[in-house]
């Protein structure tokens, strides 16, 4: 009921979506910089074997995986997660296909590899006016 009548308060960011990605990018040139002078690791080469055994998925299989996925909505999915449960009988054979095809031609969608980075708190007691109080998140649609 109080969420109906006292709506929470927008969270105002106290820095522009510039000043993020210019901290997380100079953070990952401070790595690339420290690890630019270490010899590199010594990989062992091996040829994988195909995916002979992996059978393909069920439809059964991809309607337990969307009910059991959390219930947040995700700025870019086309339709909300709980739509999405809802209909899960009738998505699942078109999704299923998608999934199967994937796997067979070892090629992940790009449509799907789209993801909304956001600036979180890392925890809520640090200082939201300094940068290093936060960590990027990235959320990816439901159906990815």
């Amino acid at each position: 009921m109080n969420s109906l009548f006292e709506p929470a308060t927008p969270h105002i960011m106290p820095f522009s979506a510039q000043a993020f990605a210019d901290y997380f990018k100079s953070k990952i040139d401070v790595i690339r910089a420290y690890i630019c002078g270490v010899a590199p690791p010594v990989v062992n080469t091996w040829q994988p074997q195909p995916f002979s055994n992996f059978g393909p998925f069920s439809v059964e299989a991809v309607i337990k995986a969307i009910n059991i996925a959390a219930n947040k909505q995700h700025q870019l999915d086309p339709a909300p997660a709980w739509l999405v449960k809802q209909c899960s009988d009738i998505l699942a054979p078109a999704l299923t296909g998608i999934i199967n095809s994937s796997f067979r031609q070892a090629c992940f969608p790009d449509m799907y590899k789209t993801a909304a980075v956001k600036p979180l708190l890392k925890k809520s007691n640090m200082d939201p006016f300094d940068l290093k109080s936060y960590r990027p998140i990235s959320n990816m649609p439901l159906i990815s």
